[in-house]
């Protein structure tokens, strides 16, 4: 039996009816009304994209899963956007946005004008049942412009920010993409940073999610560069300061280099603030090198402090935190991660709660284990969010389920 809090299933994918096989970083978002949005990478229709022995498989779906009417009911899930490879893009991989309107901005690693991937928006209907609108925002043309975004944030005024592959360093790039003045027109590409590599002492690949402070400045990590480490390259966390003036250049500091020692090393799960302080994990290193949770926090003079708060034991905790941390209002924070100590390499969900005093330690607390691959789901590698005034924590299972193509689940506090 799995260890932990009471987990459920709530939908199993079906392949070419609904999607398939949740790209394995992309997570849920949840809507006020406690609505839960995804992607899947493949499945949704007989588009052939990328299926071996020409068997279409379907290039990937935008879906919605809508709570039960009544304790005991099923969830409901509708496939609001069904990619077809052409212009709108075909192999959605990353986490979507959701703002006030419940409009969804997300990305996809292909199609668009040269197979290179899309930035896209859905908007709901005006009436309910009605269909919900795409649109294509921005299509990346070549590999000089950079290719394969990662998952898009929002700020206030409705800018989308995000991470590239590519180009002009080969190192990967943050843009930022702004709506038009005239609703019809076209959306505005602006490269914020290129990174360096780590022959300049800079970053390279960023990866997870980005954060916004209240100055509208930029905040990630990237899983490679930054310095060496016994792997390699151990990555670095980063911060883009905004231009005080329009137009201006934003200027990068980089705030921490890891070393693949006690400190760990290759953030995969990017950055999310509480307060004025940074959090985030990395999926190596640590003591005893099964990864760490990290805090970071401004320090007078303009540099940061780093602290290691948490180690992950193979053994006892499991290891490979891949994805950012959610935080609850008391400061709890939750989690999956790639293996656990009770089924090895199915994953787990967990939670670290901050210490009753003073100096002391956080408190880790095994939600739950995942069992072997089949009628269960299994591999969690996105994290988990909150959804509505339900404080049960809800994430995407990449394979297992009752179809093995992969499920979301519920874990019950």
């Amino acid at each position: 039996m799995a260890f932990g809090q009471q987990e459920r299933v709530i939908y199993n994918f079906r392949g070419q009816l609904d999607g398939k096989i949740p790209a394995p970083y992309a997570g849920l978002v949840a809507d006020s009304a406690g609505n839960l949005y995804g992607t899947t990478s493949q499945g949704g229709g007989s588009r052939n994209c990328g299926s071996s022995n020409h068997v279409p498989i379907g290039c990937g779906v935008v879906y919605e899963l809508t709570p039960p009417s009544a304790p005991g009911s099923p969830w409901t899930e509708q496939v609001l956007y069904a990619f077809q490879d052409g212009a709108d893009g075909s192999g959605p991989a990353a986490t979507l946005a959701i703002d006030a309107s419940g409009n969804l901005f997300g990305t996809s690693q292909r199609g668009g004008a040269n197979d290179n991937g899309t930035v896209f928006e859905l908007s709901p209907p005006a009436t309910q049942g009605g269909a919900w609108t795409f649109s294509t925002i921005y299509s990346y043309v070549d590999f000089d412009n950079g290719f394969n975004p990662n998952g898009v944030i929002l700020d206030q005024a409705g800018n989308l920010y995000s991470e590239e592959y590519g180009y002009p360093n080969s190192n990967g790039n943050v843009f930022e993409l702004s709506p038009p003045a005239t609703q019809g027109n076209p959306w505005t590409y602006s490269l914020l940073y290129s990174f360096q590599g780590i022959g300049a002492g800079d970053g390279a690949w960023p990866r997870g999610s980005l954060a916004l402070d209240s100055q509208g400045n930029l905040y990630g990590a990237t899983n490679f560069g930054g310095g060496t480490c016994p792997w390699g390259q151990c990555g670095m966390v980063f911060g883009l300061i905004k231009p005080s003036s329009p137009g201006g250049a934003w200027a990068e500091q980089v705030l921490y280099t890891f070393t693949g020692g006690n400190d760990g090393g290759q953030p995969y799960g990017g950055v999310v603030f509480r307060g004025t302080s940074l959090y985030g994990t990395t999926s190596e290193g640590g003591n005893p090198g099964g990864g760490t949770i990290f805090r970071m926090s401004p320090l007078q003079g303009g540099s940061w402090g780093f602290k290691t708060i948490f180690d992950f034991n193979f053994s006892l905790t499991g290891s490979g935190p891949t994805s950012g941390v959610t935080l609850d209002a008391v400061g709890n924070m939750y989690s999956t991660a790639s293996t656990s100590s009770s089924f090895g390499q199915n994953g787990e969900v967990y939670k670290i709660s901050p210490p009753t005093a003073p100096g002391g330690a956080w408190t880790f607390k095994l939600m739950y284990a995942f069992p072997q691959c089949g009628p269960s789901a299994c591999e969690p590698f996105s994290g988990v969010i909150f959804s509505g005034s339900q404080r049960n924590l809800f994430g995407v299972a990449t394979l297992g389920g009752k179809n093995g193509l992969g499920a979301v689940y519920e874990v019950v506090q």
